[in-house]
Formats: C-alpha cells, sequence, structure tokens
C-alpha cells in the first residue's frame, strides 16, 4: 500500500495511536485495506522505526514520526495542553 493512502487512512480513521516497547515508542495506525476479489477488512499496522522527540521551536519535546522515503512529510503527536514553548508562525499568516 502506498504511503499517501497510508496517511489518508491515519487522518479519516483517527486510529493513529503509540506503543511503547523496549523504551522505544512506536506509532501504530489502523488501516482500512481491500484484496482483489474488492473485500475490506480492518488492519492494526505499526511503523518500525521508532518515535523521535521533537526539538523544533512549537513541537519542542512532543513525540514525531519521520516518513522513510518521504520528503518533508513529519507527523507530530501533540497531547492536549501542550506547551511547546515561545514561537514563530512556521509561513507568513
Amino acid at each position: 500500500m502506498k504511503l499517501n493512502t497510508l496517511l489518508a487512512f491515519m487522518n479519516i480513521l483517527l486510529g493513529c495511536c503509540a506503543r511503547i516497547l523496549s523504551n522505544a515508542t512506536y506509532l501504530t495506525a489502523t488501516a482500512l485495506v481491500t484484496n482483489a476479489q474488492n473485500h475490506s477488512a480492518l488492519e492494526c499496522w505499526e511503523f518500525t522505526s521508532p518515535l523521535n522527540t521533537s526539538s523544533s521551536a512549537g513541537t519542542s519535546g512532543a513525540a514525531t514520526f519521520n516518513f522513510v522515503n518521504v520528503e518533508e512529510a513529519e507527523y507530530t503527536v501533540i497531547p492536549p495542553r501542550f506547551d511547546g514553548g515561545t514561537h514563530n508562525a512556521p509561513a507568513p499568516q
């Protein structure tokens, strides 16, 4: 399945979560998949790369995931009441 399809599933299903294993946290996603007979099923996928800790202004300390074969794509987990510090907008508003 293509990465952009997976990203769409992550946003649509809101089934994203994180799992902690051996002092590392891994991103998991619920995916809607279809086989050749057009039967659909839900699957739980786990990425093999662990989450990192952001050092970027505004998200410092949050969990981030960098997609391997995609430029400029990053998934950041921002918990409720998160204070990432003072920062400027990333682009003119």
